[in-house]
């Protein structure tokens, strides 16, 4: 365990858990780097989770009120930074997605959960179906009416989220 800890940490690493991880060993070590971070527990709370997911027959392509509960939670100068590292995964995605390339399944998690933090659940729900479009090698086999739904997704998306930063004043229009 000590020669995992310190090739890790030689090799650059800023810490360490080893396998089989103890929920005390990974308390202590996120206490530990949070720090002076504010935390409000209750955020993750099972009451407060229930409107994470909204029904799906919500019609808008926004949730403003998860952006502002991702800004209570982060600070706002957080989520201008997330914004802005979201707004350039999206871009890359969109061209990927426009050429014809089927996402890999640690790519469409990753925009599918920067989407739900970012308000746009739809682009969510998308991805989490096409992740299940799984062969048995592990290749996406989602069709191409799925990339199309997901490229006007986004289009609709990023273009509402835009407006919403612009005019809650989190960003200024370039």
């Amino acid at each position: 365990e000590h020669t995992v800890i310190k090739d890790c940490l030689e090799a650059g690493m800023d810490d360490c858990l080893t396998k089989p991880v103890r929920s005390d060993d990974l308390d202590e070590t996120i206490r530990e780097w949070l720090g002076q971070v504010s935390y409000d527990p209750s955020f993750m709370a099972p009451e407060r989770n229930k409107r994470r997911f909204p029904p799906e027959d919500m019609r808008g392509i926004l949730d403003e009120n998860q952006i502002q509960e991702t800004m209570l939670y982060i600070g706002q100068e957080s989520l201008r930074d997330m914004y802005g590292h979201f707004m350039m995964d999206a871009q890359t995605h969109l061209g990927a997605i426009q050429h014809g390339k089927v996402l890999s399944v640690a790519e469409l998690h990753h925009l599918g959960t920067s989407s739900s933090y970012m308000g746009l659940w739809r682009i969510k729900r998308i991805c989490d179906s096409m992740i299940t479009y799984l062969d048995a090698d592990g290749k996406n086999t989602a069709n191409a009416e799925m990339l199309h739904e997901l490229a006007d997704e986004f289009r609709g998306g990023l273009e509402e989220l835009n407006k919403y930063m612009f005019k809650s004043g989190l960003i200024e229009k370039t």
